[in-house]
This record gives C-alpha cells, sequence and structure tokens, in this order.
C-alpha cells in the first residue's frame, strides 16, 4: 500500500463491525448488494470478472466457477481480503484476490467480461477510475455500479447498533447522482444500458446502473 492507502478510514473499520451494520435487518445492504451480483451472474454468466470494493466477499457464494472461471476482487483493506479468502477457499484457483486503491490499481486491458461496483463510488473518485474500467473490460463486456441516493430523514450512515463505529465513515461519502454517473461513464466509452431501483429496509434506496463496452 501507498502512503495514501495507510490514510484510508476504512483501514480503520473492524470486519465485525463492517459486516454487522451492513447486515443489520433494519440496514439491510449486504443482503441487497448479494442479491444484486446474484442476479448479473445467473443472467450473464460472465466468464471473467472483477469486483472492485470487495470487502469481505458478499455475494461470491452465487459465482459458479464452471461458468466463470476467471474473478478478481479488489479492496483496500487486507483484513477484509483474508476474510474473503478463507470464506470463499472452494473457490482457490478461481479468484485472485488483490489489495490495493482503486485509484492506483492497475489491470490487465481487455480482459474481464464483466466488472461489478457496489457502493465505491461513493468514496472514490469516478472521473479518475472509470477510464481505467473501460481499458479492463473486453469489447461488449459489460459494468455494473451501485449507488446510493442520499436520504433526507437517514444520515449517510444506517442506524444500527454497530453505526457509531462506521461513523467516520460518514465524514467522507460524497454521494453522485445516477446521471451524473451515466454521464461521467459515456465520457469514458462506456454506454449506458439500465437503470433499476433497489429500496431498503430503511426506507434508503440503491441504483443499480448497467453499461456496456462496445468498441
Amino acid at each position: 500500500m501507498d502512503d495514501s492507502d495507510e490514510k484510508s478510514p476504512w483501514l480503520t473499520i473492524d470486519a465485525k463491525d463492517y459486516e454487522a451494520h451492513m447486515g443489520h435487518p433494519s440496514v439491510g445492504q449486504l443482503q441487497a448488494l448479494s442479491g444484486v451480483l446474484r442476479a448479473i451472474l445467473e443472467r450473464d454468466r460472465p466468464s471473467s470478472l472483477t469486483v472492485l470494493g470487495c470487502a469481505t466477499g458478499n455475494g461470491f457464494e452465487h459465482i459458479d466457477p464452471s461458468a466463470t472461471t476467471k474473478v478478481v476482487g479488489v479492496d483496500i483493506n487486507p483484513d477484509y481480503l483474508t476474510i474473503a479468502n478463507k470464506r470463499h477457499e472452494h473457490l482457490q484457483g478461481v479468484v485472485t484476490w488483490m489489495l490495493g486503491d482503486l485509484g492506483s490499481v492497475e489491470l490487465p486491458q481487455r480482459t474481464f467480461d464483466h466488472i461489478h461496483a457496489g457502493l465505491i463510488f461513493e468514496y472514490v473518485d469516478a472521473s479518475a477510475i472509470l477510464p481505467k474500467i473501460a481499458t479492463w473490460l473486453v469489447r461488449g463486456g459489460r459494468f455494473s455500479v451501485v449507488l446510493q441516493h442520499p436520504s433526507e430523514k437517514l444520515g449517510a450512515v444506517s442506524t444500527s447498533p454497530a453505526a457509531e463505529r462506521l461513523k467516520v465513515l460518514g465524514l467522507i461519502l460524497r454521494h453522485i447522482a445516477p446521471s451524473r454517473f451515466i454521464q461521467a461513464a459515456q465520457a469514458s466509452r462506456l454506454h449506458w444500458l439500465n437503470s433499476e431501483r433497489v429500496e431498503l429496509p430503511d426506507s434508503k434506496k440503491l441504483e443499480v446502473l448497467e453499461f456496456v463496452r462496445k468498441d
């Protein structure tokens, strides 16, 4: 990791606290994100997949190694990747766990059928990362992203017993409007295909956007 990685608040969040909060019944974000990835895998059955901000491997249980034979999971937190590796030992030889900040990670060009990113663009610079994502996709490859809509009633970090220990994330979270994200993606040669809204238990909403690289 470089110096910028060491300063990331994500390195201060214990995996147990992260999962306790995200998976709490009143929050339901782990369940929603897992469902989104499952739907993509079942529909498209990509042979190669990258998951950006994979954390502890939520949703990787839906990977069918007979269909998806090459997977890269990227995250900034080494403890998360250690847990993901142990949790998904059945995917050994299929998944490569990559430690790094998304601003500096480099992947082979024109390699992946699908790249997925769930709730990471609230914390990173989309304009810097989207052009790289486009180069990593094969022609006709798809990119899916999950964005969080701001809530008028709830704070940046939803309410749960573990919420206080994730409070630091609320200081760096920046919502990006789906329309603005679509513009940035299309400027990076990623053509918008469709959008779907997902309702969460606490009334927050997620937006799932899908793109394709045509050239």
